[in-house]
């Protein structure tokens, strides 16, 4: 009998510790299965999407007065050119002015090369002679206006800045822009986009960036900035309506189509520059 129960017990804990031993391997198994990737969905395009602001506004020409250049004793001379954004969009019937005190200084159409019929010109330069009483060492701030005619556009900057972003001042036989490139940030004047923000975005490894491929923002389906991609990053200028529009994220790669990012932000005017890490 002895015998007997012995033999019972050891039957037991033999089929007690395999038991134990094939539970523990099972569950090694399966988690060993458990896979949970990232999933990317990418929308197959043949062609590069046209992603492009839309700069096309309601403005009415401006109707500013040209200056009695007998009432001012001083005068300083800037070349500005426009942006490639706009020079697909320029004409003859463009102005520019500058007003210093709120009062008009010089109003310009686009300048004439004497060389080029005038349905070759490319009118996007401007020559202004800013005229003013300022003494020669005493520096005023401007403002410059933009106005281009076939997107009924109107581009306001105060104190305009040159491509290395040192400010533009009144100052008393200056010449400037004639023999160095002055193309001041007239984008950030539009009146449509009152609200604007630098977004600065680090692209995922898994998208894998390549030169040439490039990132929009949007608000709803309206394209409101986009920037060609620099190693694994870009700056895009977004430009928003009003405050508290939402903006989302597209990705153009060359290889794979579009995908989007679950990031959203968030404009405001007091947010100038934002750091997105896209998901």
């Amino acid at each position: 009998m002895k015998k007997f129960f012995s033999s019972i017990i050891m039957i037991i804990v033999a089929l007690t510790m395999t038991t134990m031993v094939t539970g523990c391997s099972s569950s090694h198994d399966d988690s060993s299965e458990i896979v949970n990737p990232t999933t990317r969905q990418w929308l197959e395009s043949a062609t590069a999407p046209a992603w492009a602001v839309n700069w096309y506004g309601n403005t009415a020409k401006p109707t500013w007065n040209e200056p009695n250049t007998e009432d001012y004793e001083n005068w300083m001379i800037i070349m500005v050119q426009i942006p490639d954004e706009l020079k697909p969009f320029a004409s003859a019937d463009d102005q520019m002015s500058v007003f210093i005190d709120d009062v008009c200084r010089v109003v310009s159409s686009p300048a004439v090369d004497s060389y080029l019929p005038e349905e070759n010109q490319d009118n996007d330069k401007f020559l202004l002679k800013i005229h003013g009483n300022e003494a020669a060492d005493e520096d005023k701030d401007i403002t410059l206006q933009y106005y281009n005619a076939k997107l009924s556009q109107l581009f306001v900057l105060t104190k305009p800045q040159t491509t290395y972003t040192q400010d533009i001042h009144f100052v008393s036989e200056l010449v400037y822009g004639v023999s160095e490139l002055f193309c001041p940030d007239i984008l950030g004047g539009c009146v449509s986009y009152p609200v604007k923000s630098d977004v600065y975005v680090k692209i995922p490894e898994d998208v894998n960036p390549k030169a040439g491929d490039f990132v929009a923002a949007f608000v709803g389906d309206e394209c409101r900035g986009v920037s060609l991609v620099a190693e694994n990053s870009a700056n895009i200028r977004v430009y928003g309506r009003q405050e508290g529009e939402t903006v989302t994220f597209k990705y153009y790669s060359q290889t794979q189509g579009i995908c989007s990012f679950s990031n959203t932000v968030t404009l405001t005017k007091e947010i100038n520059i934002i750091n997105v890490q896209l998901q």
